[in-house]
């Protein structure tokens, strides 16, 4: 029976230096988060598709649209077409282009299901904390048992059996309060999926199948750990041990990836309001070109303005391809690292595009008469401030390498019989 209660307490060290203390801060920036709202009010979340989800890509969209019109320029000189028809003939296709250009494919969403899902939102997140402070008595029980079993190692007494006893008792709560902080955490982060208005129907699909699956995997690994009894053998222990390792070894990875299809999509959805401003900003050089003004030298200022857009769309896009293909821990941490460089660029580049927005605006009240026939250019404009990018990547989890470290400990020969061994394998343990 010693040796069944001292493995069961060898599992329950390795699994208490497993659970993510990541989960632990987050609990407190999530708290944090609640801080900030209660006094500047809701920060929105905001998530978007891929710019170039579909063909034409915005570089090659605005290119071709630029070129399509000096070639029908070109050929209305050439064929001495009257200016009218010239005029007519790129106004539609400009219009026609920027109308199929993509852009950030929004969620189509009643409000009444948006409140819904904030709602959900909110009460996951409520559970989540809730959990995590459970977690915290648990564990800190669970150290205080550990501390008291130090001086029972090498004794039999009636006092230590009890003190055996007490860890089995603490050990197996802490166990399930662990996994119960992750699979919370897992629905707090599918509740904020559920209640974004940005994302896609498609992407909420497949992200809330990822969750659902990797819950599911939680639920399987508490299973194994609700049969383990004193009746349990060492290798029982030990597959629960792995089961609950390979399982949060896989959520962490899905926790990262969705969580940072959260993380800066601001960005993403500044980009979209770039686009639709730029699509503004073309009808009123339209306009003006009716109105026979000369616009060579606004056309030069809009191309650079769609230029600094491009640039911003493509490194938004880089990033999200990148985030994508990470699957892995070891990928996912490496893709954070350039996502966020990739990210800072785009925001670089929208404060250019701001600040030529700011020439184009003058130029074409310029040609105007004083005026600008673009609804709601100037506040559009100021839409484009872009804020520093917050990191991509989740916290880390501190605690990887102590796992990395005790799995040797969790697969040695269960077949140990020698009490030495299996004291020095708990003093390991402990040491960890």
């Amino acid at each position: 029976m010693w040796k069944r209660f001292s493995a069961l307490f060898v599992m329950a060290v390795f699994l208490l230096s497993m659970i993510p203390m990541a989960l632990a801060e987050e609990a407190e920036r999530v708290r944090a988060e609640e801080r900030v709202q209660a006094e500047e009010g809701p920060v929105p979340v905001l998530i978007s598709e891929p710019i170039n989800e579909t063909a034409p890509a915005p570089v090659t969209a605005r290119r071709e649209i630029r070129q399509e019109v000096r070639q029908i320029v070109q050929e209305g000189r050439e064929s001495g077409t009257p200016l009218p028809e010239v005029r007519k003939e790129i106004k539609e296709t400009v219009r026609a282009r920027l109308s199929d250009k993509p852009l950030l494919v929004k969620r189509s969403i009643v409000k009444e299901e948006l409140e819904r899902a904030r709602n959900r939102y909110q009460q996951a997140k409520e559970n989540f904390l809730k959990v995590s402070e459970t977690y915290a008595k648990q564990k800190e029980k669970f150290l205080r048992a550990k501390e008291v079993y130090k001086d029972c190692k090498d004794s039999d007494t009636d006092e230590c059996k009890q003190k055996r006893e007490k860890i089995k008792e603490n050990a197996k709560p802490h166990l399930m309060n662990a996994a119960d902080l992750v699979l919370k955490e897992l629905e707090r982060v599918k509740a904020k999926v559920e209640a974004s208005e940005d994302l896609s129907e498609e992407e909420i699909a497949e992200i809330v199948a990822d969750l659902d699956e990797k819950m599911q995997e939680v639920e399987d690994a508490k299973a194994v750990i609700e049969n383990l009894d004193e009746s349990s053998s060492k290798e029982d222990i030990n597959e629960a041990a792995k089961t609950i390792r390979e399982a949060w070894q896989h959520t962490k990875v899905a926790l990262k990836k969705h969580a940072g299809r959260l993380v800066n999509a601001r960005l993403g959805n500044i980009v979209l309001k770039t686009e639709q401003l730029e699509k503004r900003l073309y009808n009123a050089r339209d306009k003006l070109v009716e109105k026979g003004a000369d616009v060579s030298a606004l056309d030069a200022k809009l191309d650079e303005f769609s230029a600094k857009l491009d640039t911003a769309a493509d490194k938004y896009n880089q990033a999200r391809s990148i985030w994508s293909a990470a699957n892995t821990p070891g990928e996912v941490d490496e893709a954070a690292k350039e996502v966020h460089a990739l990210l800072t660029e785009a925001k670089d580049a929208l404060k250019d595009a701001r600040d030529l927005l700011r020439d184009v605006v003058n130029e074409i009240k310029r040609l105007n008469s004083g005026s600008i026939d673009v609804a709601g250019a100037d506040d559009t404009e100021a839409e484009t401030e872009t804020e520093e990018p917050e990191e991509t990547e989740v916290e880390e989890e501190e605690e990887t390498e102590e796992v990395e470290e005790t799995e040797a400990e969790e697969t040695e020969d269960p077949q140990e019989t020698e009490e030495n061994e299996t004291s020095e394998e708990s003093e390991e343990s402990e040491e960890e």
